[in-house]
């Protein structure tokens, strides 16, 4: 409550002119995305334009993140707007001209330049909140774009929140580049103190007794973090440690019995063991498509019927391993239950399911599965397709090089190169050739006074 209002003062501040950013620092499942969202929801009610983007573990080609928080403020332009700004965003919005590829690419400062001058001509007409969440997963190429735009619309109308897990974003990251230099205020989200968990507790189990031995006890276990708190609290009632009987609840008088769910980790991993093969079954499958799905891909992903699906869905959404959106659709309720539903796949489970959802993804696409490179590598890799997983790497590669994310490029041909030696793909050699030396070229050209 204490840094919502702390973000509330910050809103009120842009609006009257006096924009600035701030960077929600704090481990996952603090709580993190819920005051961005309720940040946003009074801002949108305040009248301002909300900018919101996220960024992924993996499947993101440069500057995803970006274009899909700008996109939809493109319609907020008019045509004048358009036509001043085609040139320069053509790089994240190629349908912004009829012939992107005779558009002459801009540089990552020239973009930069460009992605400032349209946030800060929006907030000319209104209030602008722009929110980047998980920034210790963005490309180092989305963190430069959003660096530069903290120097330059401060004092804008524009407030910049960033969210990120500090305690895995190492110092040396671009994350921090604004914090150090003075240019970005970070404001630590604080894990809940007994008060705190008091509420929460109450709002979960309205009218319960809480012993205050089980209420210490669930502190000290969980360090106030919200996420891992109720995940606690759910794993106790579905082993029946914790229930409601008679119109009260009943606690557990045996302190040991959360010691098994010593971790976030460790809990989710024991609610998990709950679930029915089926709807756990599915739950794997969508945590193998990634963090955004759509229903007719984890159908044909899982080769279930509508009426199966649909009943696991509605399982997974009870037992709160998913939740169901205000538009419809399915989402995880917090990455650690997607990371710990993954790894707790077998290896053979998770390559099959993950070649599985390439050929879904890619039959979905159809001609533009090109621009999706970034997304299908990753599932032929694991998959152990070789053949498509060089394909889409190779694409991908390239895809980087030409928007400048040259380590990215690397990392990508370094990968396919890696699959030319494991996979026994066809023409091996001269496809070796050509991978190596594209990392010298990009080397060379990089870094010249190495070279």
């Amino acid at each position: 409550e204490a840094e919502l209002t702390q973000l509330d003062a910050a809103l009120a501040a842009a609006r009257a002119g006096d924009g600035r950013a701030i960077w929600l620092a704090a481990p996952a499942g603090t709580g993190k995305s819920r005051v961005v969202q309720e940040l946003e929801l009074r801002a949108r009610l305040a009248g301002a334009v909300v900018i919101h983007g996220a960024c992924h573990d993996e499947g993101m080609a440069p500057y995803e993140a970006l274009t899909r928080a700008l996109r939809d403020s493109l319609a907020l332009g008019t045509g004048a707007d358009a036509a001043r700004y085609t040139g320069a965003l053509a790089r994240l919005f190629p349908e912004l001209c009829d012939d992107p590829a005779g558009v002459p690419v801009p540089d990552a400062e020239g973009l930069a330049e460009a992605v400032v001058s349209w946030v800060g001509q929006l907030a000319g007409k209104a209030p602008v909140l722009w929110l980047m969440d998980d920034l210790h997963w963005a490309d180092a190429q989305t963190v430069e774009v959003l660096n530069q735009a903290v120097r330059a619309l401060r004092g804008q109308p524009v407030l910049i929140i960033g969210t990120f897990r500090d305690d895995e974003t190492p110092a040396g990251s671009p994350v921090w580049r604004t914090i150090d230099d003075g240019d970005a205020e970070q404001l630590k989200l604080a894990p809940l103190n007994r008060e705190g968990q008091g509420a929460l507790l109450s709002a979960m189990m309205p009218g319960a007794a809480v012993p205050e031995a089980f209420a210490q006890g669930l502190h000290d276990a969980t360090g106030g973090n919200p996420f891992y708190l109720t995940e606690v609290l759910r794993s106790l009632m579905e082993d029946g440690h914790l229930a409601r009987r008679r119109g009260a609840w009943r606690f557990p008088e045996d302190p040991n019995v959360l010691r098994p769910l010593n971790s976030m980790e460790a809990t989710i991993r024991r609610r998990l063991a709950h679930l029915p093969r089926g709807p756990r079954r599915t739950l794997a499958v969508a945590a193998v498509l990634g963090h955004d799905w759509d229903l007719a891909s984890l159908r044909e992903a899982s080769g279930m019927s509508d009426d199966d699906l649909l009943a696991d869905l509605d399982e997974l959404v009870a037992r709160q391993f998913l939740a169901l959106t205000a538009c419809g659709a399915y989402r995880f309720p917090h990455d650690r239950v997607r990371e710990v539903t993954y790894w707790e796949l077998a290896p053979q489970q998770r390559a099959a399911l993950h070649q599985r959802a390439g050929e879904v993804l890619e039959a979905k696409w159809g001609d533009q599965a090109a621009a999706h490179a970034h997304d299908l590598a990753p599932h032929f890799l694991e998959g152990g397709d070789g053949e498509r997983a060089h394909r889409y790497l190779m694409l991908a590669a390239e895809q980087a090089d030409e928007a400048g994310a040259d380590l990215i490029a690397v990392n990508h041909w370094r990968a396919a190169e890696g699959v030319l030696v494991r996979e026994g793909v066809a023409d091996a050699d001269p496809r070796m050739l050509q991978v190596r030396f594209l990392v010298g070229w990009n080397g060379f050209v990089t870094f010249p006074e190495v070279a």
